[in-house]
């Protein structure tokens, strides 16, 4: 592969609270300013997300942040719906379905009613309130944990409204690279656990945005592990794509066989390393 020109090299983190909120506070603007405009043809069109339009997106976000601030859960009749496959999926399709009766346009005052709030919460959380124990979908963990969670979940959703309705953008603000920490943070799981790579292994994944490229290391000895470089060394395996399409393979979005025989990654050393790798990439629930 080539030499790699304005490089950013990712590594794991912690993000700090100001991070999380103002890119919470950013993405649910960028939204509602999306949706301004929107006709009923375009709440209607279908996302990327089986069984969900752009106006079940809204209606997610609505209830997840909803339920974060204490609400209960709602009881609907749910039946046996094909794209819901587990309890956090029942739960989820039922603070949508209890938004039916809305028009388009009091979902989306709504949405925006809601994540005011919210961001308005956020910030007069205290330190202690923030790091409370929390349950999230990664484990038990802490309540600002959970939120980077939601910035990955909302700036997500976001992507899939743009994507159903050609309206590309947001890939170069803050919550973009929020998004791709919280993947980063837990590509030693997906690459030692899912991707069963072998001791020894040495995966480089090089993710182009606009001019820039940006550069993952992970090593495999007793465990997967994100590091910031080889020591000189080269690596095993080199995945090279778009950020977007790195971002969708994550979050369950895309097909990985489909993706690479679109000739939409370019696999360098160790191809069925590289191949497995990516046909485990998505971690969402």
């Amino acid at each position: 592969m080539s030499e790699i020109p304005d490089v950013q090299r990712v590594i794991t983190r912690v993000p700090e609270r100001s991070e999380i909120t103002d890119a919470l506070a950013a993405t649910w603007q960028v939204m509602a300013n999306l949706a301004a405009d929107f006709d009923e043809a375009a709440w209607a069109t279908g996302s990327p997300l089986p069984g969900w339009t752009v106006r079940d997106v809204y209606a997610h976000i609505v209830g997840a942040e909803r339920m974060l601030a204490g609400a209960e859960a709602p009881e609907v009749a749910l039946g046996s719906p094909a794209h819901v496959r587990n309890e956090i999926g029942r739960a989820n399709e039922a603070w949508i379905r209890s938004f039916n009766a809305l028009t388009n346009q009091d979902l989306l005052a709504e949405f925006i009613a809601v994540t005011n709030t919210r961001v308005d919460q956020l910030r007069a959380m205290t330190d202690q309130q923030w790091n409370a124990p929390s349950w999230t979908p990664a484990g038990d963990a802490t309540l600002g944990r959970w939120l980077h969670i939601r910035v990955f979940d909302s700036w997500m959703h976001e992507q899939d409204v743009r994507i159903a309705l050609g309206r590309p953008g947001g890939r170069d603000r803050p919550a973009a690279d929020l998004s791709l920490l919280e993947v980063v943070n837990a590509l030693g799981y997906i690459i030692g656990k899912r991707g069963e790579a072998e001791p020894g292994s040495m995966i480089e994944f090089r993710l182009f945005r606009g001019s820039q490229t940006l550069l993952i290391h992970v090593a495999v000895e007793s465990r997967a592990e994100v590091v910031p470089d080889f020591d000189d060394e080269d690596p095993t395996t080199v995945l090279a794509m778009n950020f977007e399409i790195f971002m969708r393979l994550a979050g369950g979005r895309r097909s990985a066989r489909a993706s690479i025989d679109d000739g939409l990654i370019e696999i360098g050393g160790d191809r069925a390393t590289g191949e497995r790798l990516i046909a485990n990439l998505a971690f969402t629930i």
